[in-house]
């Protein structure tokens, strides 16, 4: 992988994602993502959501980096959404994402 461009998946770019809630939001992004992950969505949803539990993914700043870990996936794959309007994901300054 050289850049960001080899790790989004093109069908998970969303310039801006209506989303009326954080889980609404990271379930669009693991429907998008699984078919590039060679993955069932709903897995894909259980494990993000999963780590959401654990910890917040807001980084600060407007920010926030969901993610986890899933069992057989051979290389990373990402998707970027810009969220309409902001959602918490529980970052140390408080400002949503």
């Amino acid at each position: 992988m050289s850049d960001l461009g080899d790790l989004l998946a093109p069908q998970a770019i969303f310039p801006r994602l209506l989303a009326s809630s954080r889980r609404q939001a990271l379930q669009v992004m693991a429907e998008a993502l699984a078919p590039a992950a060679g993955a069932d969505a709903r897995a894909v949803f259980d494990a993000v959501l999963m780590r959401e539990r654990l910890a917040g993914t807001g980084v600060g700043e407007g920010v926030a980096v969901p993610h986890a870990l899933l069992p057989g996936l051979k290389r990373p794959v990402g998707a970027f959404a810009r969220l309409d309007p902001p959602q918490d994901f529980d970052a140390l300054d408080g400002r949503p994402a």
